[in-house]
């Protein structure tokens, strides 16, 4: 197993096909609803079951924002692929990729500071037709 860090990831597909520099990513959170069985024979605890399908949750991007590139408009469907830097003793990067739908495009804030950089988030909701996948590396 290669440990390294967390710099160097690409996106290499984004809904709406937009290119830049990515700053951050916050990958997705999966999560599964639990069905209540509890009934009035049970004494001590209620009882739970899985439910039937998960939620892949959504991926934020911080993204420089660059004035001669549109951001994705909210709505757009597509590819997104995020993908790890190689690490020491790798010879592919892991990846996630599945669909994913853009939910959120926050533009930003301009303000009087001329030592930051424009920025702004990204909201993807993965769809749950294709992935997301997690492809490990070799």
């Amino acid at each position: 197993m290669a440990i390294d860090t967390q710099h160097g990831v690409v996106l290499t597909a984004v809904p709406g096909s937009w290119t830049g520099n990515l700053e951050d990513v916050t990958l997705h959170t999966e999560t599964i609803e639990v069905v209540d069985t509890s009934h009035h024979g049970d004494s001590a605890f209620m009882t739970k079951l899985a439910g039937d399908l998960k939620d892949a949750g959504e991926v934020s991007l911080v993204v420089q924002f660059e004035g001669d590139t549109a951001l994705p408009a909210a709505g757009t469907t597509g590819t997104l692929t995020l993908t790890d830097a190689t690490a020491t003793g790798e010879t592919t990067p892991a990846n996630w990729s599945g669909t994913a739908i853009v939910t959120s495009v926050d533009h930003g804030t301009r303000n009087k500071n001329s030592n930051e950089l424009k920025k702004a988030t990204i909201t993807l909701t993965w769809d749950g037709e294709t992935g997301p996948s997690f492809t490990a590396a070799t």
